[in-house]
């Protein structure tokens, strides 16, 4: 597993959220596009990521939370349910999972059974990023490239 610890800059985002399993989030991303089309937000440079609060491992299936987000400038308006968000940044060891979501927890068990242990460093309380490099709809789920980001103390 190829582990780096980056400094991730602060970004505002659009975000819906869902609460419940990960792998049911699809009507918070509709929802989110749907807005986010109206308002104009989406362009080559936008980036659409998932903020990821729970381990479904230790938190019941009713009580995930996720947010589908987007990056928006300064001048974005939202409404329900709609919300706006700022990300304050911050240390973050990242690494890229290629393959379907459904697999994604597989890299995350190998984080947190090898990498994490070994380097000296404390996840901090904050939600993991998945920015999501490919679009799924045109992307074979073997290609896609998701880049997870985890918080450091």
């Amino acid at each position: 597993m190829d582990v780096k610890v980056e400094t991730l800059p602060p970004m505002r985002v659009a975000c819906v959220r869902h609460t419940g399993p990960y792998n049911e989030c699809n009507p918070a991303w509709e929802t989110l596009f749907q807005h986010a089309g109206q308002q104009g937000w989406m362009s080559p440079e936008t980036q659409c990521l998932g903020l990821c609060h729970d381990d479904p491992d230790t938190t019941p299936d009713e009580k995930i939370r996720y947010d589908a987000c987007v990056t928006v400038g300064p001048d974005a308006q939202a409404s329900d349910p709609v919300k706006l968000a700022e990300l304050p940044g911050g240390e973050y060891a990242t690494f890229i999972h290629k393959g379907p979501f459904d697999q994604i927890a597989a890299s995350y068990k190998q984080f947190y059974s090898d990498w994490l242990p070994s380097s000296g460093r404390e996840q901090a309380a904050a939600p993991h990023i998945e920015f999501y490099l490919n679009d799924p709809k045109s992307t074979p789920p073997e290609k896609l490239e998701t880049r997870v980001c985890v918080p450091l103390k």
